[in-house]
């Protein structure tokens, strides 16, 4: 074996031992900040007999409500129609899930006009789940 295949191959398992190196320093590092981010429980505190306890720290307000709106649907069948023309399911031949979902989508349209979509596509202009249907949307 020539002297500069030696090398050669030296230096390929120097570098790789420099590389592994490198990543168990940098997973341990994230280890480590993970374990710092982690809150120790705090003591509780003392309890006064002197005065009621009062709330100090009111709870905060969130800009965000917890609990959304349920988005909108058709109360009834008749109040849907007329529906929209859905995709035909072959437009998804490639995703066997999807066209099984197109197909029942267009077996019942009066089932889902009356079903809110929780994606929140109201904002796009959908009335409930059967719109999804009438574009690619339903598909994702």
């Amino acid at each position: 074996m020539k002297q500069s295949d030696r090398n050669s191959k030296k230096k390929e398992k120097m570098n790789r031992r420099i590389g592994i190196g490198f990543a168990l320093v940098l997973l341990g590092g994230f280890v480590a900040y993970g374990l710092m981010q982690q809150e120790s429980p705090k003591p509780a505190p003392a309890k006064t007999t002197t005065s009621p306890p009062q709330a100090q720290n009111p709870a905060p307000k969130l800009s965000v409500p917890l609990i959304k709106p349920t988005p909108p649907f058709h109360k009834s069948a008749e109040a849907a129609k007329p529906f929209p023309k859905l995709l035909p399911a072959a437009y998804f031949r490639q995703y066997p899930l999807v066209v099984q979902a197109y197909e029942i989508a267009a077996a019942i349209p009066e089932v889902l006009a009356q079903q809110p979509c929780y994606c929140y596509c109201d904002r796009f202009g959908h009335g409930s789940l059967l719109d999804c249907y009438a574009s690619d949307h339903g598909a994702g």
